[in-house]
C-alpha cells in the first residue's frame, strides 16, 4: 500500500509540475504580447495583437491566481509589472473617472446612437426595435446599402433631417437626425473610398454656438485585409485627428466604427491629437464586434467628445442582427 501512495504522490507531483509550467508559459507569452503590442506602430501585426489587451489581462490574472495558489509566488509576482501595463490600459474603462472636471453640465441634451448594420444583415425589424428602444435624436449608421436606404423608409420618417453617402463597396454611411443642424456634407477624412459625413448639429439653436455641436461620422477601413489596409486605416486615423483639431475639437463629437480598440497606439494618438475622450470611460468594458464571443469580442464602436461636452450615460446595445452592437451616449454642453 506504502508503493501505492508514493506512486499516486508522485503522479499528483507531476500533474502541479506540469500546470505551473504551462502557468509560466501562459504568463511568459501574455508578457511578450503585452510588451509587443505597445509597438503597434513598427508592424501591423502588432497592432492587430494590441487589441486583445483585455483579453490578454484576462489570462494574466488567471495564472497569476493559480501559482499564487499554487504556492509558486515568485513566479506570480514577475508577471505584475506586465499585468500592471495592461490594469492601466483598461482599468479606466472599469473604474475611471466619470469625466474630466472642466466639463460643465450646459443645458443641451443630446442622445447620439451609432450602429454598424452590415451590409449583408437583413433583420430591418430588429434595428426599428432598437431604434425606437434608445430612442436617439441622432442616429449614426455604418454600411447601409440601397437596399438598406429603401429598408429605412419608416425610420427616415421619424428623422426629418438625413444625408446618405455610398462607398465603394456599395455600402455606406448614414446621418439620421430629428435635430436640426446648420450644415451636412459628405467628406473623405484621409480616404477615397471610405466616406465620412460631416454635420453641425443643434439641439439648442436659441443659445447660438453655445446650443450646437459638431459631429464627424466615420467608418475607416478594416485593417485585418493585411498590411496595406493596415496602413490605410492609420492615415484616415491621422487624418480624422487632424479634421477634429482643425476645428473646434472641444465641442466635437467623433462617431462610427473605428475599427480599432482603445488598446491600439494609433487610437491613442487619436485621442491625443484631438484631446478627445472616449464616452465608454467609467461606463464598463464591452465588446460592440463579434460580441457574442467573449474571448474573442472587441471594442471598436467608439463615441468621441471634447472637453466641454459631458457624457451623462453610455452603453452598448441589443442585438440588430449584425455582426456589431450598437452604442448610445447621453450628452450634455
Amino acid at each position: 500500500m506504502s508503493v501505492s501512495i508514493a506512486s499516486g504522490a508522485a503522479g499528483q507531483a507531476r500533474s502541479v509540475s506540469a500546470l505551473v509550467v504551462t502557468l509560466a508559459a501562459a504568463q511568459i507569452l501574455a508578457a511578450l504580447a503585452t510588451i509587443a503590442g505597445r509597438f503597434g506602430d513598427l508592424w501591423w501585426r502588432l497592432d492587430i495583437l494590441s487589441n486583445f489587451t483585455a483579453q490578454i489581462l484576462a489570462v494574466q490574472v488567471v495564472c497569476m491566481a493559480w501559482l499564487f495558489l499554487l504556492r509558486r509566488k515568485f513566479l506570480a509576482g514577475a508577471a505584475l509589472p506586465f499585468l500592471a501595463i495592461n490594469l492601466l490600459l483598461v482599468a479606466p474603462y472599469v473604474s475611471g473617472p466619470r469625466w474630466p472636471a472642466e466639463a460643465a453640465i450646459g443645458p443641451s441634451r443630446m442622445r447620439v446612437m451609432s450602429a454598424n448594420i452590415h451590409y449583408s444583415n437583413h433583420r430591418v425589424d430588429l434595428l426599428e426595435a432598437e431604434v425606437a428602444r434608445v430612442n436617439p435624436d441622432v442616429l449614426v449608421l455604418i454600411e447601409p446599402t440601397e437596399h438598406w436606404y429603401g429598408e429605412l423608409a419608416p425610420i427616415r420618417k421619424k428623422y426629418p433631417h438625413v444625408i446618405w453617402q455610398r462607398d465603394g463597396s456599395g455600402a455606406g454611411i448614414m446621418i439620421a437626425s430629428r435635430v436640426a443642424w446648420q450644415r451636412a456634407s459628405t467628406t473623405y477624412v484621409g480616404s477615397t473610398y471610405s466616406p465620412s459625413i460631416y454635420a453641425t448639429i443643434c439641439p439648442s439653436p436659441e443659445r447660438g454656438p453655445l446650443g450646437c455641436v459638431d459631429l464627424l461620422a466615420v467608418h475607416p477601413i478594416n485593417p485585418l485585409g493585411g498590411e496595406r489596409e493596415s496602413r490605410m486605416r492609420n492615415v484616415e486615423l491621422a487624418t480624422i485627428g487632424e479634421f477634429v483639431a482643425g476645428h473646434q475639437p472641444e465641442r466635437f463629437i467623433t462617431l462610427g466604427d473605428f475599427n480599432t480598440t482603445p488598446w491600439s497606439v494609433h487610437f491613442e494618438s487619436l485621442l491625443k491629437r484631438t484631446g478627445q475622450t472616449d464616452a465608454a470611460v467609467g461606463h464598463g468594458l464591452v465588446a460592440t464586434w463579434f460580441s457574442q464571443n467573449p474571448l474573442f469580442g472587441l471594442q471598436i464602436d467608439h463615441i468621441l467628445v471634447g472637453r466641454d461636452i459631458r457624457v451623462m450615460n453610455e452603453a452598448v446595445g441589443n442585438d440588430i442582427g449584425s455582426d456589431h452592437y450598437p452604442i448610445f451616449a447621453d450628452l450634455a454642453f
